[in-house]
């Protein structure tokens, strides 16, 4: 609600921050959904750690995604990788298409791809709206030369959208790079 009424037209719903992000409850999506009027984007993450899922856990990313195209959520925030630390474009594809009709985000699953040149190609060609990133440094601020790269890269294809660590002290300089 305060981010409703604090002007924001937009929410990426998740909980445990603490270990990057994990998909909220079903009661929490649900009463989020029913409380606010702009659109939510739920995380679809099961457990913290790496970003590499069993068929088991692919299972469950699916079933939750399910779960919020029949709650009304707007948008999904996922992704997954090989242990090559590759975007993983089978898992990513399955994701992207239990999701039809509902915005993808790539998260920040991104920030420990290998080489991220050929990672954006990847999610431009699997069809992502958008790229959550941190530049593939701790803090967004950190990052910036790389999410300007990234930027580029996408030509518009692809929306960048910089995350960790932005605030009320450096969110002009993102908006100075030419970001949303």
């Amino acid at each position: 609600k305060a981010a409703q009424d604090g002007g924001a037209n937009r929410i990426e719903l998740c909980t445990d921050l603490s270990v990057g992000g994990l998909t909220p409850s079903r009661d929490v999506i649900e009463t989020v959904i029913n409380e606010i009027n702009i659109p939510v984007h739920v995380l679809i993450r099961p457990r913290g750690g790496d970003f590499v899922y069993s068929k088991e856990e692919v299972e469950l990313m699916l079933d939750d995604i399910a779960f919020c195209k029949k709650t009304g959520c707007s948008g999904i925030v996922s992704g997954a990788l090989t242990i090559g630390n590759t975007i993983d474009e089978k898992v990513t594809r399955q994701l992207i298409a239990a999701s039809e009709g509902m915005d993808f985000t790539f998260h920040r699953a991104f920030d420990v791809v290998k080489d991220p040149s050929e990672a954006i190609e990847t999610l431009m060609q699997l069809g992502v709206t958008r790229l959550l990133s941190s530049g593939q440094q701790n803090k967004a601020i950190d990052g910036i030369e790389m999410l300007k790269q990234l930027k580029s890269l996408s030509k518009g294809k692809l929306q960048i959208m910089p995350g960790s660590g932005i605030n009320s002290e450096n969110a002009l300089v993102f908006k100075k790079a030419g970001f949303e």
